[in-house]
């Protein structure tokens, strides 16, 4: 059964999002980072082995005419409101029957390899998880939709107990995996650590 791939992301704009990076680098600089963090991820979320879907903030972003947001092969839709647990539980619902993926547009490392490893980890796994370096995620995918519990509340997000706070909702007896950790871009400072890193 084809994975569903939720890429959730803010559309680049001078001064919206990457507060904390803006405040570092200047708003101009975050804005120019933000983007090309965004181009990396939509050129490696796109695959025909599994179905990518981009959800949007704000929501108009869905329908904006950007052609950085236009990937071939990915349906846009907006995030909708309320906090983000709300905005991850909203892509779960509308996600089709079959293995589910959750990704955002911070991690400057993510990758087709990393991406079809969690696909293909699921096979035997219930979960799989890829850690950031900040307590976060960049990756989170379930074998099965769930019926019964959420896996995104109660979370701390934006923290270093989001992705303890969502392991820590899922049913006991599931077997999950861990990926790679990588980094997440969210302040100057990370930008130039990967930065030096990847060279």
């Amino acid at each position: 059964m084809k994975v569903t791939l939720l890429v959730y992301a803010k559309q680049p704009r001078v001064g919206f999002g990457k507060s904390r990076l803006a405040a570092d680098a200047g708003k101009v600089t975050a804005w120019r980072i933000a983007r090309t963090l965004m181009q990396h991820t939509l050129k490696q979320t796109s695959d025909p082995r599994w179905t990518t879907r981009l959800y949007c903030s704000p929501d108009r972003a869905a329908h904006d005419p950007d052609p950085l947001l236009r990937q071939p092969g990915t349906q846009r839709l907006a995030q909708g409101k309320g906090d983000l647990s709300d905005r991850l539980e909203l892509g779960l619902r509308q996600a089709p029957h079959g293995p589910v993926l959750f990704v955002g547009t911070d991690a400057p490392a993510l990758s087709r390899t990393l991406i079809w490893q969690a696909i293909t980890t699921l096979h035997h796994h219930d979960a799989v998880m890829g850690p950031a370096t900040d307590g976060g995620f960049w990756l989170f995918g379930l074998r099965r939709p769930p019926r019964h519990y959420t896996p995104f509340r109660p979370a701390r997000w934006s923290g270093p107990h989001a992705m303890g706070d969502v392991l820590a909702n899922l049913p006991t007896e599931f077997r999950v995996a861990t990926l790679p950790t990588l980094r997440d871009i969210d302040t100057l400072e990370d930008w130039k650590i990967w930065r030096l890193n990847s060279r």
